[in-house]
C-alpha cells in the first residue's frame, strides 16, 4: 500500500529522471544544471533535493534502477556463447538505437557521448560485483565488458554517422567481433 506522500514522491522522482533524459537528448551531460531539470520536470527544486543530493547521484539511481535489468537481461547474454542469443539481443538494441534517433529532429539527436556516462557508472558496478567474485581466468575476467565497450562503441559510431547501415548489417558486422571472444 502506497501512502499518499510516497505515491507523489515517486511520481515526482520519475519526472524528474525523464526530464533529466529528455536533456540529455538536447545538450552535453556536462551543461545540464539543477535548474534544467526541475524547469523541465516542472517540479519545485526543494523536490529534486528531496529526491537526489546531485546530479551524480541522480545518475547512480538511474543506473541503480536498470542494473536489475541489466543483470537479468543483458549479462547473460554477454557471458553467453549462444549465437540466437547474441543476434536476438543485438536486432533488439539497434532497432531501439533506430527507432530512438529518428523519433527525434536532428537538432536534438542525443549526442551519445552522453550515454557514455550510464555505460561507464554501469561498467564500474558490474566491476564492483565482479571483484567479489574471483576470475579463474582472463577471458572471465574481461570478456563481457570487452563486449560491451565494442557495442557501445559501435553503437555511437553508427549513430553518429547517421545510421546508413540497417540495424541487420550493424547486427551482422558486430556477430564477426563477438565470435571471436
Amino acid at each position: 500500500m502506497i501512502i499518499h506522500g510516497e505515491k507523489n514522491r515517486f511520481s515526482v522522482r520519475t519526472e524528474i529522471q525523464k526530464a533529466f533524459m529528455e536533456l540529455l537528448s538536447e545538450k552535453d551531460y556536462i551543461d545540464i544544471t539543477v535548474t534544467d531539470i526541475v524547469k523541465k520536470a516542472n517540479v519545485a527544486r526543494t523536490s529534486f533535493y528531496r529526491n537526489f543530493n546531485s546530479i551524480g547521484d541522480l545518475v547512480d539511481f538511474i543506473v541503480d534502477e536498470r542494473y536489475t535489468f541489466f543483470e537479468e537481461e543483458i549479462l547473460p547474454v554477454l557471458t553467453s556463447d549462444d549465437e540466437r542469443k547474441w543476434r536476438e539481443f543485438l536486432f533488439h538494441f539497434f532497432y531501439e538505437v533506430s527507432r530512438d534517433y529518428k523519433r527525434l529532429p536532428p537538432q536534438n539527436i542525443c549526442n551519445m557521448q552522453n550515454m557514455s556516462i550510464f555505460f561507464i557508472k554501469t561498467s564500474e558496478k558490474m566491476n564492483r560485483l565482479k571483484k567479489e567474485q574471483s576470475a579463474n581466468n582472463i577471458k572471465d575476467k574481461y570478456c563481457a565488458v570487452g563486449k560491451m565497450a565494442l557495442i557501445s562503441d559501435i553503437a555511437k559510431k553508427w549513430a553518429n554517422t547517421g545510421m546508413t547501415e540497417t540495424p541487420e548489417e550493424m547486427v551482422d558486422y558486430i556477430m564477426s567481433f563477438i565470435t571471436k571472444f
